[in-house]
């Protein structure tokens, strides 16, 4: 029976059992029977993780080559995606920290597209994300929320005729963005037996829709850059996530569209503190730059760190 490889590591935190776990199956170059895409979703399933990924190793790249690109397959336990957060940055920092590459570049080669992945220090990995950012026609009003999420209420939400907006980080990663007045109603998000369903316009209609509940923190001016600190949570039906790297990016994106944009602020760091109330908390960094102008993004860079916590043999 053919076996693989495979790793697990906690990501977007520095310390075991924190942060958002992700599956890591090595598949070697040259292996006499690669997976297919249904043992993939099999295997994906088994980890009964937020997201697997199968890593399609290079042969050891010469210490000359300019750039070493690595494929990646990222599936939940029921759908392969075109690209996520955190499986990404645990790519990364696998590929750097863990493996080394001798090339003078590395890049990871999703179905979203390519995606240059850099080192930074303190074992950092930081990924310019593609990007494909559309904002909705249609919103989700407060009282669907509150539909979903019987224990926020109106008055938890931030302003006073409180409307969602529905935002696509890229086709087929959608989140409803949901602004609440303080950390305190942040904590009063359950999940829902229900997903949310907003309109989505074409051809973005597809893929998943999670919401991204969030609480600016701080924001303050350093030179020609705004600094944002929040804290957030991300739902999707009944399961939430720890650290959302896909949908910090969503939000970081509009949050630089929106606020930033009419006040000709063109430069966003972002620091989104996630999963604090499952136990697990992470950090994700996000930087945006903005086109002249202010109405498209130049940009996204997201960043954020890893620590391995098992390995073994899987059987397909």
């Amino acid at each position: 029976m053919p076996t693989l490889r495979f790793l697990t590591l906690d990501v977007f935190t520095d310390t075991r059992y924190l942060g958002n776990p992700l599956g890591v199956v090595r598949i070697p170059h040259g292996h006499p029977s690669p997976p297919t895409q249904e043992q993939k979703q099999k295997m994906a399933k088994e980890f009964n993780l937020s997201e697997t990924i199968f890593l399609h190793e290079n042969p050891e790249a010469p210490a000359d080559t300019e750039e070493e690109v690595v494929k990646i397959d990222i599936f939940t336990v029921d759908q392969e995606l075109p690209f996520a957060g955190h499986p990404t940055v645990g790519a990364g920092y696998y590929l750097h920290t863990l493996r080394g590459s001798r090339a003078k570049s590395l890049a990871l080669m999703t179905k979203a597209g390519k995606i240059p992945v850099r080192a930074l220090a303190g074992n950092i990995s930081a990924l310019e994300v593609p990007h494909n950012v559309h904002l909705h026609k249609a919103e989700m009003v407060s009282t669907e929320m509150m539909a979903l999420f019987p224990t926020v209420s109106h008055s938890d939400y931030h302003g006073e005729l409180p409307c969602m907006p529905v935002f696509s980080i890229v086709k087929g990663m959608t989140f409803v963005l949901s602004r609440l007045a303080s950390v305190e109603a942040l904590g009063r998000v359950t999940p829902s037996a229900s997903l949310a369903t907003p309109r989505l316009d074409a051809p973005w209609d597809q893929g998943l829709v999670g919401c991204f509940f969030y609480v600016v923190v701080e924001r303050e001016t350093i030179g020609d850059m705004w600094v944002w600190a929040l804290r957030s949570r991300m739902v999707l039906g009944l399961l939430e996530d720890p650290a959302t790297g896909s949908a910090s990016c969503a939000l970081s994106a509009y949050l630089a569209l929106t606020e930033g944009a009419k006040r000709g602020v063109l430069r966003h760091k972002f620091q989104l503190t996630q999963g604090v109330e499952m136990g697990r908390t992470s950090t994700v960094g996000v930087e945006v730059v903005l086109k002249e102008g202010g109405k498209d993004v130049e940009s996204l860079l997201m960043s954020g760190t890893a620590v391995k916590v098992m390995e073994g043999t899987i059987e397909f």
